[in-house]
């Protein structure tokens, strides 16, 4: 998985906890960010053991798959998780790293899985997201090139062109540049709508307005993807595409 996709992804499921974490439902949403926490195992998968374990079993697994692994651990603090964060790039995850602040951090290894690093000091919450690589679909078997038939000599004479050389340019689907313009402005509804969440958590008609955003952040991440393929042959683009996405997503994790 992309860097970039996998940090897309990554908003989705931060979008999920959050609302989870609200509780989905007015009256339940605890102020206590911990309050379904508890002591758990640290999980045996392959995927599990690319990664350190941490210091501390408090927290919640949300998904523990053989692709995927998204863990809130509690009981860190500011300290355990910069260690944390070194302890991952010592086994590997240290290939196009970004850290951002004290709070955010996003890498991959050699083999392509993707970790994603987020804390809420506030809280002393390390969350944890890690995604298998994934898997190229097979090319599509492409259909033979019918036989022209042929033609008169006489045609396209009497000031018609040549049908030689007439292919239309590939154009992109989404221009970048724009695209993250765009998407800047939906991180920033997102936003008010958490804050809007905040204050008022009983409002039922929220949770219309939050399946709203969860489909809209899926049709994000395949744009995002779409993107992606289109700047693999321009490192210059992809590069500043990279920063400024990891600018408006530090955006998002400040306001939460």
């Amino acid at each position: 998985m992309k860097r970039s996709i996998a940090i897309t992804v990554a908003l989705i499921l931060i979008f999920s906890l959050t609302v989870a974490c609200g509780g989905g439902g007015g009256s339940r949403a605890p102020k206590d960010s911990t309050a379904d926490f508890y002591e758990f195992t640290w999980p045996n998968s392959e995927i599990a053991k690319l990664i350190p374990k941490p210091n501390s079993n408090f927290g919640k697994i949300w998904i523990d798959s053989s692709s995927q692994l998204t863990i809130d651990v509690g009981n860190t603090p500011q300290a355990e998780f910069d260690k944390y964060i070194d302890e991952c790039m010592s086994k590997g995850f240290n290939v196009n790293y970004t850290r951002l602040s004290n709070d955010w951090f996003d890498t991959s290894n050699e083999a392509g899985y993707s970790l994603l690093l987020s804390f809420k000091a506030d809280d002393e919450i390390m969350s944890i997201i890690l995604n298998a690589p994934r898997e190229d679909e097979p090319e599509p078997t492409p259909e033979p090139t019918p036989t022209p038939e042929p033609q008169d000599e006489d045609e396209n004479q009497d000031g018609d062109e040549s049908t030689e050389n007439t292919e239309t340019p590939a154009v992109l689907d989404y221009d970048w540049k724009q695209f993250l313009k765009d998407y800047e402005k939906w991180i920033d509804d997102y936003i008010a709508f958490l804050k809007k969440y905040e204050e008022d958590p009983t409002n039922l008609s929220l949770m219309t307005e939050a399946l709203d955003l969860m489909i809209k952040a899926g049709e994000w991440a395949e744009r995002a993807e779409e993107i992606e393929v289109d700047l693999e042959n321009d490192p210059a683009a992809l590069k500043e595409y990279n920063e400024v996405l990891s600018r408006i997503l530090k955006k998002l994790t400040d306001a939460l």
